[in-house]
């Protein structure tokens, strides 16, 4: 695909028509040939399934009208690379491109969180490089040195620090002119400000304990008036008031699912992320349209409040999604969804 790309930016993740998406790739199972850990074929079994659900969820797309980018694998075998003064062992495939991309309003920023994500820049520019004059395009610079001995005494709740400027995508959740963030666990407070100088016409809403990290794993509205969450109605509504007359269904179920699977689980833990706390991959669904959404797997209790709320579903049944703790919302980076800024709330 070389086509130069025209528009980027999204006002909401639930309203209006999808038109343009990044959805992740994984390692093949080449990637293993010259490794014998103990346990690696359960690894590179989950790594082909993972790779062929992720071109599925591809294909749905496709199938519903939206342009579909990929990104590139840049690392093809298990390597230990030099970059900002630290040693990365075997860095990340870009599965998750919502990670580090965040499209509003015809801007189109890359950011940057945590040096072990080093090439995930890399693995979109060739998307990069097709986005006319027109879009206006920023990073978040990656740090010349990163201090690992400042980050390695950091702590859950201090992480992490404010020494570079670090932001994760799914931390900003836009909402018509309302953009909720958070700041624990994931963006220093020059990460924010970074952001925040970037979208100037918007106004930004931050919540706090216990709602962290990604909020696409936090809640997500179903439709204006609809909304699913891993926390009660009233932790919402204290931290945003408006919320109150929504309809808000809470659902930790992944929670207890997950717990059951680590208790289980005997082999290659230093590869599964053991996050049972901060998010619910169930919650991270994408609209297609404000009628339909793609969902990661099953929930019985999402998908009645998908029937309240009058939406319809396609289940991409990632197999994976516990083991990797990433959904349907963190494989896909929207580039462009044809909706409005908006005030959802009065």
């Amino acid at each position: 695909m070389f086509d130069p790309i025209n528009k980027v930016g999204a006002f909401t993740s639930f309203d209006g028509i999808l038109k343009h998406v990044i959805v992740g790739d994984m390692i093949d199972s080449s990637y293993f040939n010259h490794v014998d850990t103990p346990g690696i074929e359960v690894v590179k079994q989950i790594c082909y399934e993972s790779k062929q659900d992720l071109d599925k969820l591809a294909n749905i797309y496709v199938s519903h009208g939206v342009t579909v980018e990929r990104p590139a694998i840049q690392s093809k075998k298990p390597s230990i690379e030099l970059i900002a003064g630290t040693n990365v062992i075997n860095p990340a495939p870009p599965k998750t491109p919502h990670d580090h991309v965040l499209c509003i309003d015809n801007i189109f920023v890359n950011t940057f969180s945590t040096i072990e994500r080093f090439q995930d820049k890399k693995s979109i520019q060739h998307i990069v490089d097709r986005l006319s004059n027109n879009i206006k395009y920023l990073e978040v610079p990656t740090p010349t040195f990163w201090d690992y001995d400042y980050y390695d005494q950091l702590t859950n709740e201090l992480w992490p620090g404010n020494n570079d400027i670090l932001c994760d995508g799914p931390c900003f959740y836009p909402c018509g002119n309302t953009v909720f963030f958070t700041q624990q666990e994931t963006n220093s407070e020059r990460g924010v400000n970074f952001i925040k100088d970037i979208f100037q016409k918007l106004s930004f809403v931050q919540l706090n304990l216990p709602i962290k990290n990604h909020l696409d794993g936090q809640f997500r509205i179903i439709k204006p008036g609809h909304l699913i969450s891993v926390h009660p109605k009233q932790v919402l509504v204290e931290q945003f008031p408006k919320f109150k007359s929504w309809d808000i269904t809470q659902d930790n179920s992944y929670q207890t699912n997950k717990s059951l699977f680590l208790k289980n689980l005997n082999a290659i833990k230093d590869w599964i992320d053991t996050d049972i706390n901060n998010q619910s991959c169930d919650l991270g669904f994408v609209h297609i349209n404000s009628n339909l959404v793609i969902i990661n797997n099953t929930n019985k209790n999402l998908c009645k409040a998908l029937d309240r709320a009058k939406v319809d579903w396609i289940d991409a049944q990632l197999r994976h999604s516990i083991f990797w703790n990433s959904s349907v919302s963190c494989a896909t980076a929207i580039i462009h969804r044809e909706d409005e800024c908006i005030d959802y709330f009065n």
